[in-house]
């Protein structure tokens, strides 16, 4: 199994991808040529990592203009809780998850209500020039 990768990151110089493991808690990064994704005209970077599975760690790694380091994917599936704000992402296989909405079905277009709400209408000054909101 391997993993097709896009990534979004129009002003990075270089990007790549560090596949992990439970071991491995090292904050040094070899910048690795195999490791490379490549950036298309649009601004995504993309590339192919062989052997990933369910449940395998990952992190980028962004080389900007004034800096680089790792960083996490914005779409990842899922993170490793452990040591949050600092942590790895975590590969999920989309087929295998256990969806429980089968019987989810969305309202009718008659049964939905749409609300604007104007905070300008529930704001004002009373005679002491006291702000006030009104309760709804």
């Amino acid at each position: 199994m391997g993993w097709a990768i896009p990534a979004w990151a129009p002003q990075a110089l270089e990007l790549y991808v560090l596949k992990k493991t439970k071991e491995d808690s090292s904050t040094n990064f070899p910048k690795n040529p195999s490791n490379l994704l490549v950036k298309g005209p649009d601004g995504y970077w993309s590339g192919f990592v062989p052997g990933v599975k369910d449940g395998d760690l990952y992190r980028f790694y962004v080389v900007g203009t004034g800096s680089e380091g790792f960083k996490r994917d914005p779409y990842a599936r899922e993170l490793e809780m452990d040591g949050y704000p600092n942590c790895d992402c975590i590969v999920r296989d989309p087929t295998t998850y256990q969806w429980h909405d089968a019987g989810f079905h969305s309202p009718a277009f008659n049964d939905l209500i749409v609300y604007q709400f104007h905070i300008g209408v529930f704001y004002a000054k009373d005679n002491t020039g006291i702000r006030a909101v009104y309760p709804l």
